[in-house]
């Protein structure tokens, strides 16, 4: 069976990926009480600019929880949703 690699040239432009939630680290914001999980981390991730690109989404006309990145090295966008559970 021959060694199958990565194709970083594809020609998909966008690239769409699901980011399944389910707490910790990275849902988690400071509070009074130390660092606790927070919900809706699409909303603080549309703050970093590397994570989210406003111009394409509004050129787009993404949905409000739907982020996508500026252009990567690899010459394309990564559209993705946060699919979160408590």
């Amino acid at each position: 069976m021959a060694h199958e690699t990565a194709d970083h040239n594809s020609t998909k432009e966008i690239a769409e990926v699901l980011v399944i939630v389910t707490g910790g680290t990275l849902s988690m914001v400071h509070t009074e009480m130390g660092y606790d999980v927070a919900p809706d981390l699409y909303k603080r991730l549309k703050n970093v600019h590397c994570l989210h690109d406003h111009e394409k989404a509004a050129e787009l006309n993404l949905d409000e929880d739907c982020l996508i990145t500026p252009l990567t090295p690899y010459k394309n966008y990564i559209k993705y949703k946060c699919l979160e559970f408590e």
